[in-house]
């Protein structure tokens, strides 16, 4: 049987090591799984082996392009655009933009988000199948300065793409 590849429209690179973790309330899951699993792609290794991992584990079930958040880390986005060149998918990511109401690890002061996203920009987008998507974790997450950056950055550069998440249960808004 031939199939075209799938695409999944929205994925999390990091997660992938807690797939099955226990479910909980979206903000104590965070805190529990998400965010320490995050927090070790800090590490350039762990970026480079986290997305070799999970772009096999997309290909492995048939998935060919997809939208991915990756991590706060500048490295986490690079790995992933570098292994998807390298195998020819269709990934659309970028750099997760929070700076605030999350661990203080896992925060990036504005501008050095900016200057990090023309960076991955310049490198990656219309690279190959490659696309730059400003990836805004959630509005909570982020000041409304960095709002206001993730929207230059927008009108900087023709083509890039922009994901979020919806507010899912009522604790993220208090």
């Amino acid at each position: 049987l031939l199939t075209p590849g799938f695409i999944d429209t929205h994925v999390h690179m990091p997660q992938l090591e807690v797939i099955a973790s226990y479910g909980t309330e979206l903000l104590e899951w965070l805190n529990t799984y998400t965010f320490p699993a995050e927090r070790r792609y800090a590490d350039a290794a762990v970026c480079e082996t986290g997305a070799n991992r999970f772009l096999d584990a997309l290909l492995a079930h048939g998935t060919t392009s997809a939208v991915v958040f990756p991590t706060v880390h500048k490295g986490s986005a690079d790995a992933l655009f570098a292994a998807a060149q390298q195998r020819g998918m269709r990934i659309v990511a970028g750099q997760c933009l929070m700076d605030r109401h999350a661990p203080a690890d896992l925060t990036v002061a504005v501008d050095q988000s900016e200057r990090d996203g023309e960076a991955l920009i310049a490198r990656w987008h219309g690279q190959d199948r490659l696309a730059y998507c400003v990836t805004v974790r959630f509005a909570p997450t982020s000041t409304d300065t960095q709002l206001a950056m993730a929207g230059r950055l927008l009108a900087r550069h023709k083509g890039l793409f922009m994901q979020t998440h919806v507010a899912e249960n009522r604790a993220e808004l208090d």
